[in-house]
């Protein structure tokens, strides 16, 4: 009976400790890269390498939570407006870039997975375009609205939270 209990009790936090949030592959992305966008732009995160492939990453944009990859293979995007946008991918560490998005463009940033920091690094647009040809896009759907703000030490590393650079629409 006493095994019985502690096995429901480690079930129960274990249930408790599940991710608010599911990565989905998709044939077809549901934001058109070819698409004119004139006020906004787009902004690709690339995770073509198989190095790291079980690590799920949660990507942000100034604060905001834009989706996450899993896997390897694989890319996601989101729609931002025009200006300096912080990114940030998490897991066991946090990967961090600036990108200066124009309205129009479309910006790729890839994933690079390590052994020691994860880097986010900017990708030429003719590079981009020839990568996404080979890679499958994912989507995520959101199960729960507390995902975690990409600041680990808001006091020291992230004063403002982002507050000084542009909001990305969602």
């Amino acid at each position: 009976m006493k095994r019985l209990i502690i096995l429901f009790a480690l079930t129960a936090a274990a249930g408790g400790c599940a991710p608010g949030y599911r990565v989905q592959q998709v044939v077809v992305p549901d934001l058109d890269l070819h698409a004119v966008r004139p006020h906004l732009a787009t902004i690709c995160v690339l995770r073509p390498q198989s190095f790291g492939f079980l690590a799920t990453f949660l990507h942000f944009d100034n604060g905001h939570f834009t989706g996450a990859t899993q896997g390897a293979g694989v890319y996601t995007c989101h729609l931002a407006a025009p200006g300096r946008h912080r990114l940030v991918a998490r897991s066991d560490n946090d990967a961090v870039a600036v990108v200066e998005a124009r309205a129009g463009a479309v910006h790729f940033v890839k994933l690079d997975v390590c052994m020691g920091p994860d880097r986010l690094e900017h990708v030429a647009p003719q590079l981009g375009w020839a990568m996404v040809q080979h890679l499958q896009y994912v989507t995520t759907t959101r199960t729960a609205e507390d995902v975690q703000p990409p600041c680990r030490h808001p006091i020291d590393a992230c004063p403002t939270h982002g507050a000084d650079l542009a909001r990305a629409p969602h």
